[in-house]
């Protein structure tokens, strides 16, 4: 690795970070970590690095933005199947951007199953394309000054590890990796089997309202989700998630009732 950064340098590091931010399952953060110790090193040049790190960053935030405001919900799916938590990532993102709006693009380099979709989000709310280079840039800047230092700082122990411990440490990072993402894997299999009996079809929810069964259905989404996709059930009631207790007395106790979500 030090070989091959040494003759590539500036070019690699772009390579690298565009990568990951794209989607490829690339160990982002213990890359910086090691491009820290290299710096610490004399390997690479720190400034350089830096602004090579953040520019690849940026550039894969940029094609996934535009990517969002082209083809709004459509592109978060997309963006969803690539992540180890497809069927949070969505509403936790919403939830950071409800919260904080575009400013919670300085916290998404930091949670790497919100990172990727936090950008074509961006793009499909209509965030101006200036406003989200500044948040994105300042938030890739900081992403990379904090891991990176601390690369810079214990770039010795870092340096002494890899060298004592060799091919050995590559394996128990794939090993960790491995295992993280099977965990990650049979607990989402283990929440869509819980929830495989209780779902409907929108076909025959159609079905079941033209024959006027009388359900009483509830849109739960939040005001991103509203705004991405503008459309309701006919007689839904609106009930937001943090409304729930607030208005549950609202919800039919003699009726069936139908959830609709993200």
């Amino acid at each position: 690795m030090i070989d091959i950064v040494e003759r590539y340098g500036a070019a690699l590091i772009f390579a690298l970070l565009f990568l990951d931010q794209v989607g490829v399952p690339i160990p982002a953060t213990p890359l910086v970590l090691a491009l820290g110790a290299l710096a610490r090193r004399g390997t690479i040049d720190p400034v350089t690095s830096l602004f090579a790190a953040a520019a690849g960053s940026l550039c894969a935030s940029l094609l996934w933005f535009h990517l969002g405001r082209r083809f709004g919900a459509r592109v978060l799916a997309t963006a969803c199947r690539i992540s180890l938590e497809p069927d949070a990532c969505v509403s936790k993102t919403k939830d950071l951007f409800s919260r904080y709006g575009v400013r919670s693009l300085i916290l998404a380099k930091f949670l790497p199953a919100l990172d990727i979709l936090s950008a074509p989000l961006s793009g499909a709310l209509g965030i101006g394309t200036a406003s989200f280079v500044l948040w994105s840039s300042a938030g890739a800047f900081l992403w990379l000054v904090v891991f990176g230092g601390l690369g810079y700082l214990f770039g010795a122990q870092i340096g002494e590890l890899i060298e004592g411990l060799g091919s050995t440490l590559g394996l128990v990072v794939f090993v960790l990796l491995a295992a993280y993402a099977g965990w990650k894997g049979l607990g989402r299999r283990r929440e869509l089997r819980m929830f495989r009996m209780a779902r409907i079809t929108p076909e025959e929810l159609h079905r079941r309202l033209i024959a006027g069964e009388g359900l009483a259905i509830l849109d739960v989404r939040g005001e991103i989700s509203l705004r991405l996709l503008p459309f309701t059930i006919p007689g839904a009631l609106l009930l937001a998630p943090e409304e729930l207790d607030r208005r549950q007395h609202e919800i039919p106790r003699d009726r069936e009732v139908i959830v609709c979500c993200t």
